[in-house]
């Protein structure tokens, strides 16, 4: 980029990224001049560590892929003093978007290494891996009818996140690589773009071109530096941006009669041999690289990285604040300490290089092995000796098939395909990996074989099968549907999707200690997750690290069913659930498959905001729903607000269309702590039905259900029956239409790091549930699945789960009492000045400030005076969240959210909750009285 040909980052940005805002409210902390030197965090609803199950956790590694036993073990306590290591207080806590301090420090330090991107104004940020990463570039760069160039064969499910976004698919023909031994299609690209309105007549200029430039996928191929050059030099003449997706990279080969072939290289060999980046000759900034821990670590962490121009970092954590939030903290704490337990960047490289042989001593296995076949020898196919990655693509030479007729190439392969399968050979046809099938069918004429799942490579002998299969030769979608066959193979060699084995993984096992009640030190409970385990009850490392199906992993889907059977007993027997990564997550995919542009969600008017920026990015309209009862009875009922709403529709919202949802926070409703009766509960439903919407029951904090305060029937001891009895009801309880999705979230009574949570909802649902994840890379993280299933099993499975659970609500209890408590006993309270509101349930207690008393009131300035409220609060270190920022529309509620929300979870010991109560009395008093 020169001045005279600038290349103005944000014009590359869509349009819907340039309106959004961080939704969360507890990140404007008022500037004081004199803060206090110890403040109270009674914001964000961050639970204490000391509300998770976890006390310690002990990782065994092997020193090289495939080694049996192992020598390096990786100790994680709750609490570490150790700057570089991830402690499990900050793992299991709620992380920052970009990803924890310790693990960015080591992504940076490798990316310098390694990467070497250009020049200085490069951001590295987490991902939930490599398809997360690619969907949050298009979501944050492509609008609807941008074109985004791609290899004509290429990693298909990328084409599923820019669909959603509608994105146009583009593909490069790759005239010349049969026979070569790089990717080079700089000079079709040329053409292509030189000859765009007559190529693609009606179609906008590309915006991006995404690129696998290393072991290509499926090829094995690599791009040289010089033709990433030229490429690069298009994107600066045609000005699009490139995204390098980068999962294969690392894993380098020599090809296979290469006598110079070295197995123990050292770091600075082997990064020398590494095919440079784009990222570093990227004199513009127009180079987003794409990596993952899938292939290197595992892939069921779902974690992985981008190096990014820093103009972007906002809109692509913004991406991220919409969506899927932070990755999971547990795999960033495996990661980081396993990095660090090796030495460090340097330890780590030789990992990736000991991973590298591995699939360097496969790939040559597979070649030669092919090309000592029959049919290789006869010219019935070519195999390619890939530079790179875990794939050997093979071409079956059709032309010289007998039945051959010019253009049935598809046909031919097809019937190659059944053969194969029923010999017990699983593989991918190219054509089900082409952008577009009809435009690259006389060059798909390929099969793409993954060397990454097998045992051993002495499986890829057994090729001497394609001799006879070739002559003579039906369906198949990627690696999904395999053809059904009258007589399977009792023995198939899946060499079909790119899943590692097992043996790639680092961990071999793990112990978890585990505490008896919150807040305790050390606790009698442990168990061991092993590589392999035969209790089906219990998950190991082999199917957690492990790429896994989108609803969830089947033991803790087990789980969950029973929890929900015994706990929320929906009404109707045709439900389901599904895994997800939190309860945003869960929310934010029902706003993907219920909303389309402008179409309307109720809410109640204080809300947890940020679930609003999940609806804004669909297009979606928010509309409040007054509770007047709040401020006045301390009462969470709104029916006849509701009722009267709907029936003036037309007049009240004229506009608008009718309500297709409404979002409720029934139970301990954050921010004020209530919870619905089950006669409103009733109430609503029969509205949903008459006024035909659906209802998302946002439930994460209904477990910790309180008596009020003055209560003397309070029992800490309930049994399991007793506790289960004295739940609100769950809007499914009541749902005879089906018309409920209930959302869950383990971030409250496990830990919020974990990224996990599930719903409940109607059968009829569970596919575009599973493919909302599938778009935008929100698959559930199988490290914390293991963990959250294997803790519910040692404890004894969902009764020993609910005992614990009722362990968490006792101290929310206590703390609910002892902060109430000493607000109604306060000065303030009994002035007058400060109504406090006693919560059903939950981890927020709520007070109204009432500022209708202040001498300064004017009858509109609630906002005003409560912001005065607020800035005292600061300056004595009490830091609260106002009620004004949790309104769905401020100006609408400005006159009812005269209050704050106060979070009793986050603190170490119920005497600060003593202490900050007695702050924010004298705060209250400041206000009125000085």
């Amino acid at each position: 980029m020169t001045a005279s040909d600038p290349c103005p980052l944000s014009a590359f940005l869509a349009d819907r990224t340039k309106i959004r805002r961080h939704g969360y409210f507890a990140i404007n902390v008022p500037s004081v001049g004199n803060p206090h030197p110890e403040p109270i965090e009674l914001i964000g609803g961050l639970p204490n560590h000391g509300f998770f199950p976890v006390t310690a956790a002990r990782i065994e590694l092997r020193d090289r892929p495939f080694e049996a036993h192992q020598k390096t073990v990786v100790e994680t306590a709750v609490v570490s003093n150790d700057p570089d290591k991830v402690d499990i207080k900050t793992a299991f806590q709620y992380s920052n978007l970009q990803g924890i301090d310790p693990l960015l420090g080591q992504i940076k330090e490798f990316a310098r290494r390694v990467i070497k991107p250009y020049g200085q104004d490069w951001e590295i940020l987490a991902t939930a891996g490599a398809l997360n990463g690619i969907a949050r570039c298009f979501d944050i760069f492509v609008n609807p009818g941008d074109v985004v160039l791609f290899e004509e064969f290429t990693f298909t499910p990328m084409l599923r996140p820019l669909a959603d976004k509608g994105g146009i698919a583009v593909p490069i023909p790759l005239k010349g690589v049969r026979g070569s031994h790089n990717i080079d299609y700089y000079e079709e690209l040329k053409h292509l773009l030189e000859n765009w309105e007559t190529e693609k007549p009606g179609l906008p200029k590309p915006k991006i071109l995404y690129t696998i430039p290393t072991g290509y996928n499926p090829l094995g191929l690599s791009q040289t530096v010089e033709t990433k050059k030229k490429i690069y030099k298009l994107a600066q003449e045609h000005n699009f941006l490139i995204l390098e997706d980068e999962p294969y990279g690392y894993l380098t080969f020599d090809k296979v009669d290469d006598e110079s072939t070295k197995y123990d290289l050292s770091n600075d060999e082997f990064i020398d041999a590494l095919t440079p980046s784009y990222i570093s000759f990227d004199t513009d900034g127009r180079v987003v690289r794409n990596e993952t821990f899938s292939k290197i670590f595992s892939p069921g962490l779902r974690l992985g990285f981008v190096v990014i121009n820093k103009s972007f970092v906002k809109q692509f954590l913004l991406s991220g604040e919409v969506t899927i939030k932070a990755p999971s903290g547990y795999s960033q704490l495996f990661v980081n300490n396993t990095i660090h337990q090796l030495g460090g960047i340097e330890g780590w490289i030789h990992w990736i290089i000991q991973v590298r042989n591995e699939y360097l001593r496969r790939k040559n296995a597979f070649v030669k092995s092919v090309q000592a076949t029959e049919a290789a020898k006869r010219g019935y196919l070519d195999v390619i000796d890939p530079d790179c990655g875990m794939f050997v693509s093979i071409y079956i030479n059709v032309e010289k098939h007998r039945e051959f007729n010019g253009s049935n190439h598809k046909q031919i392969l097809e019937q190659f395909y059944i053969k194969a399968a029923e010999a017990g050979y699983l593989a991918v046809l190219g054509h089900n990996m082409s952008v577009d099938e009809g435009y690259s069918a006389p060059r798909a004429t390929f099969i793409r074989n993954a060397i990454s799942y097998v045992d051993s490579p002495q499986t890829f002998p057994h090729m001497s099968f394609l001799a006879e299969r070739v002559k003579e030769r039906n369906p198949s979608y990627f690696w999904l549907n395999v053809p059904d066959v009258d007589k399977p193979h009792p023995n198939p060699i899946f060499l079909v999707g790119g899943l590692p084995n097992n043996g790639f993984f680092p961990i071999t096992s793990t112990n978890v200690n585990l505490r008896d009640v919150p807040f305790q030190p050390h606790g009698e409970t442990a168990f061991e997750c092993v590589t392999s385990s035969s209790d089906k009850g219990k998950l190991d490392i082999k199917t957690a690290l492990q790429y896994s199906d989108n609803a969830g992993l089947a033991p803790l889907l087990d789980q969950i069913r029973q929890f929900v059977k015994r706990v929320i007993k929906p009404r109707r027997n045709d439900w389901d659930v599904v895994i997800t990564t939190g309860a945003a997550d869960g929310i934010a995919r029902c706003f993907d498959i219920f909303i389309n542009p402008g179409e309307v969600v109720l809410f109640e008017e204080f809300t947890f905001t940020p679930v609003l920026g999940s609806l804004k990015d669909k297009g979606g309209i928010a509309v409040p729903v007054p509770m007047p009862k709040v401020k006045e009875q301390h009462s969470f009922d709104y029916y006849e607000e509701l009722k009267h709403l709907l029936e003036n529709w037309e007049t009240e919202r004229p506009g608008l269309p009718k309500p297709k949802l409404l979002y409720t926070i029934p139970n301990g409703h954050n921010p004020l702590g209530l919870a619905q009766s089950l006669k409103h509960k009733k109430q609503i439903y029969s509205l949903a039905q008459e006024h035909n919407f659906l209802i998302i029951e946002d439930e994460p904090y209904g477990y910790m259900n309180f008596n009020r305060n003055e209560d003397s029937s309070i029992n800490y001891n309930p049994t399991n029956d007793d506790f289960v009895n004295s739940l609100h009801p769950s809007y499914t309880t009541l749902d005879t239409d089906g018309r409920v999705l209930r959302v869950e979230t383990y971030s409250k009574v496990f830990s919020p790091g974990l990224r996990l949570g599930f719903m409940v909802f109607n059968r009829n649902f569970l596919t575009p549930l599973t493919r909302s994840a599938e778009t935008s890379a929100k698959l559930a993280n199988g490290l914390s699945q293991l963990y959250v299933n294997n803790t519910i099993h040692e404890l004894g499975g969902i009764e020993g789960w609910i005992r614990w659970i009722i362990q968490v609500r006792n101290e929310y209890f206590r703390r609910k009492n002892i902060f109430v408590d000493a607000l109604q006993h306060s000065e303030s309270s009994e002035k007058g000045y400060i109504d406090v509101i006693d919560p059903s349930c939950g981890m927020f207690v709520a007070f109204i400030v009432n500022v209708e008393k202040h001498k300064s009131f004017n009858g509109s300035n609630h906002i005003e005076l409560m912001e005065q409220f607020y800035v005292k609060a600061a300056e004595i270190g009490c830091l609260t969240v106002l009620g004004h920022n949790m309104c769905v529309d401020r100006d609408f509620s400005s006159s009812r959210s005269n209050f704050t929300r106060n979070a009793i979870s986050f603190v170490d010991t119920h005497d600060i909750l003593e202490e900050s109560a007695r702050r924010l009395d004298q705060v209250a008093v400041s206000l009125f009285e000085s």
